[in-house]
């Protein structure tokens, strides 16, 4: 029984360091979602800033 468990306590460290790994990465990529979601958010307030110039360029062609 003392063998038992001493292997199921060897069992419960090595779950312990992979579920420790994995909220470390888990962390790590949560980190870089937010970072990617800030920069994809920046990439459209370009893109809508650039099709209001597009706009505005055109008007400013057919007026003339």
């Amino acid at each position: 029984m003392k063998e038992e468990t001493n292997d199921m306590d060897q069992k419960l460290k090595k779950f312990n360091t992979i579920n420790n790994t994995l909220g470390a990465v888990v962390e790590d990529l949560d980190q870089k979602q937010t970072v990617m979601n800030k920069k994809i958010r920046n990439q459209r307030e370009h893109i809508g800033a650039q099709n209001f110039k597009i706009k505005h360029f055109k008007v400013s062609i057919n007026n003339v």
